[in-house]
């Protein structure tokens, strides 16, 4: 008999882009190919802003609940009336603590984090990094946890490009504070390129391309074909982030064949393995002498790209789910 299973899921906000909920439908998908499981993705009616609507929110998921629970998303709060025994939490990173403090970083701490991986029978962690760092806030036991990284949607395939060695196209996704768009800017600027930002750009960031005199092109609320396109089109992918918890657009990019730059810390040096040229995300020029090299030295860019394809073999869809599929079997 098969069993039951809720995915839990946050309210999308139109025009953003969830790339974890993305892959871990990809994973739902791939479970529901066995008589194993049934699977709901339960999309949460509320967005999560404010103390009543959370509070809704708590008791909705505990009117849907199921044999066995799993949330995604940063709504790890709804766990407060899901039972315990029957309860998978993934995390995808503890980023929304960074900038709070005060009373607001110990409410987010308490409900967000605490509470939620106290109470669940098993933690999905999606990076070692990540893992880390959710004992550091939490003292949890590491047996609790299991690190399964996310799964590259099968959308992503080697698309060949020569590369323009004269006006590269480098591509840089996210604005929010943890994507380093500053020192990309400063890293970029006397370089002759085309910079291309996803994302929605503040008026701040605006104003340093326009001083930096970059050639560059702004693009949001994109489809997932027009994300693919992107890639497609790119000679570099450019995220030297400060902080993630995984960095799957470094996966996408290795899968399509283009050269990867990021940063040298935390999840995105365990993700990139051999793939990528790793620089200092709070060095501008570290950056810029990655940019450098990759576009004047044939034989390194051939390289991490060679490396970049052979990395994705690690996260192929049927290790991954084999990896959902156990755990789900042991609750």
């Amino acid at each position: 008999m098969s069993k039951r299973i809720a995915f839990f899921t946050r309210k999308p906000i139109q025009g953003f882009h969830y790339s974890i909920e993305n892959t871990l439908n990809e994973v739902r998908a791939g479970l529901l190919k066995s008589s194993k499981w049934e699977i709901d993705w339960i999309e949460m009616p509320w967005y999560s802003k404010g103390f009543i609507p959370r509070l809704k929110l708590i008791l909705f998921a505990w009117f849907h609940k199921h044999e066995i629970n799993h949330i995604i998303g940063d709504i790890y709060f709804i766990a407060l009336l899901l039972p315990g025994k029957s309860l998978v939490i993934t995390i995808h990173d503890v980023l929304f603590l960074y900038p709070k403090k005060g009373i607001s970083w110990l409410i987010l701490w308490f409900f967000w984090v605490y509470l939620p991986v106290l109470k669940a029978k098993s933690i999905i962690a999606i990076s070692n990094h990540t893992k880390n760092e959710i004992i550091r806030y939490t003292g949890c036991n590491a047996k609790k946890i299991k690190v399964i990284p996310c799964l590259i949607s099968p959308h992503f395939s080697s698309s060949p490009k020569d590369f323009n060695h004269h006006y590269p196209i480098i591509l840089h996704i996210g604005t929010a504070w943890n994507k380093n768009l500053s020192n990309h800017i400063q890293a970029v600027k006397d370089i002759p390129c085309l910079l291309k930002i996803v994302g929605k750009l503040s008026e701040n960031h605006r104003l340093e391309i326009i001083k930096a005199g970059i050639d560059f092109e702004n693009v949001v609320q994109l489809s997932d074909h027009e994300i693919l396109s992107l890639y497609h089109s790119c000679d570099i992918l450019l995220f030297a982030s400060l902080a993630e918890g995984f960095g799957l657009p470094i996966l996408e990019a290795q899968l399509v064949g283009r050269a990867v730059i990021t940063s040298n810390r935390g999840a995105m040096a365990e993700v990139a393995g051999k793939g990528a040229l790793l620089v200092d995300p709070l060095s501008v020029e570290s950056i810029h002498n990655g940019l450098i090299s990759i576009i004047r030295n044939g034989t390194l860019r051939e390289l991490c790209i060679e490396e970049g394809f052979k990395n994705t073999y690690k996260y192929g869809s049927h290790f991954i789910l084999a990896q959902h599929d156990h755990l789900f079997s042991s609750i």
